[in-house]
């Protein structure tokens, strides 16, 4: 039974995950979202989000009174956070934050972006906290052509920013993204042994990114407690 309910826990987090991340869809169907910003300032901006797609390429949050009204532009940089609100109102579905990322994975060290992205907070752990956005990725580098996918990120106590360990490009990339995310790791034996010999299997981290993140905190804790 417990397993069952801990699988059913992970389903509707993937769930809601990806529901939320409705936010950056390009879609002409997208549902109307109603948001809550909170300014550096401690101003308090309510309306519904007009911003879309919500990407690393954005530099400002839209938002409107009115589904249909004029909206005003809120500089990403000046956002403390924006929450969503359910679609009956009456409760918060996601809390986003303005992050400096770095979107190298693996091997690719990357670099901090100079302009903060919006993240949606998934896990927040005793020794690092998960993240997930949307970015532009070149998928063709023949053709040059490029689309937009989930990213997830982790941030440790000692990091100003955010640092990506995971982008879903797909199934098909099994084997890539064990060898990232093992790469990613390196400075965790202990995670990088559960992703070798498949206590942690790619196929169930597709589904849940953040049971790495998870793992990552037991692992910090545990070290932690021995000194």
């Amino acid at each position: 039974m417990k397993n069952s309910r801990l699988i059913l826990k992970r389903v509707f987090l993937c769930s809601v995950i990806f529901s939320l991340i409705s936010v950056c869809s390009f879609g002409k169907e997208r549902k109307v979202l109603y948001a809550i910003l909170t300014l550096k300032d401690s101003t308090i901006v309510e309306g519904y989000l007009r911003s879309f797609p919500l990407t690393d390429r954005a530099v400002s949050v839209k938002i409107s009174s009115d589904i249909e009204g004029k909206s005003e532009k809120y500089k990403i940089r000046n956002i403390e956070k924006m929450e969503i609100k359910s679609e009956n109102g009456d409760s918060i579905s996601g809390v986003w934050k303005p992050m400096f990322v770095n979107n190298g994975v693996g091997r690719y060290k990357g670099y901090i972006a100079e302009n903060p992205v919006m993240l949606l907070s998934i896990y927040q752990g005793k020794n690092v906290n998960g993240y997930v956005g949307m970015i532009w990725c070149l998928v063709d580098p023949l053709s040059g052509y490029s689309e937009v996918l989930p990213c997830f990120y982790y941030q440790l106590p000692d990091m100003d920013y955010a640092k990506c360990f995971l982008i879903m490009k797909g199934t098909l990339f099994y084997k890539r993204h064990k060898k990232s995310l093992m790469r990613e790791f390196a400075d965790y034996p202990a995670l990088v042994n559960m992703l070798r010999n498949d206590t942690l299997q790619i196929k169930e981290i597709l589904k849940n990114p953040m049971i790495v993140i998870r793992e990552l905190d037991k692992i910090i804790s545990a070290s932690m407690a021995v000194e």
